[in-house]
């Protein structure tokens, strides 16, 4: 009778300490599974972070640039100057299309083909043998160019506008991915 009993006592703790393994070896599984969750979750929120930063910085440095775009001078050279400051805003625009949003950079890339389209026609115009000569331009057509150079000053103009927008919105999701 004590034969049974042992082995009934032993059997009952081999069962219990089966389900004492299963317990710990489930919760160690959940624990593992939580811990490299967290890992994940952290490397992703410092990769976007780092993206992130290096957008603003990105951003920033194109603002400021646009910024210090000031045209100053007699007409020829604010001329001039409006031209070299419309062509580089064109060239910021183009390398900082991926930091915004796809809605205003098609609005914007739209804006500049139309521009680009006007003041081709008026370059077409004005060529005679491979050399530009603005004597065959009409009074139109002069008018149509200046035109077109003040719509592009506005493009420039908007396009800080919507630099500073998108540094906003960086600056925002970068508190909230501190938090």
């Amino acid at each position: 009778m004590i034969d049974f009993v042992l082995n009934n006592v032993l059997i009952t703790t081999a069962i219990i300490s089966l389900f004492g393994v299963s317990f710990a070896a489930i919760l160690n599984y959940r624990c593992n599974i939580k811990v490299n969750k967290t890992k994940i979750e952290h490397e992703e929120r410092k990769i976007r972070q780092s993206f992130l930063t290096y957008s603003f910085k990105i951003l920033r440095d194109a603002a400021k640039e646009l910024r210090e775009m000031k045209i100053y001078g007699d007409e020829k050279k604010a001329f001039e100057l409006m031209a070299e400051y419309n062509n580089r805003a064109k060239d910021i625009f183009d390398s900082i299309k991926p930091f915004i949003s796809k809605e205003k950079k098609d609005k914007l890339e739209k804006q500049y083909v139309d521009i680009q389209e006007k003041m081709s026609a008026i370059q077409i115009k004005s060529m005679t043998n491979k050399v530009h000569t603005f004597n065959k331009l009409s009074n139109d057509d002069i008018e149509i160019a200046r035109d077109v150079a003040i719509k592009e000053t506005h493009l420039r103009h908007e396009l800080s506008r919507i630099i500073d927008i998108e540094i906003s919105t960086i600056a925002d999701k970068l508190k909230k991915i501190e938090l």
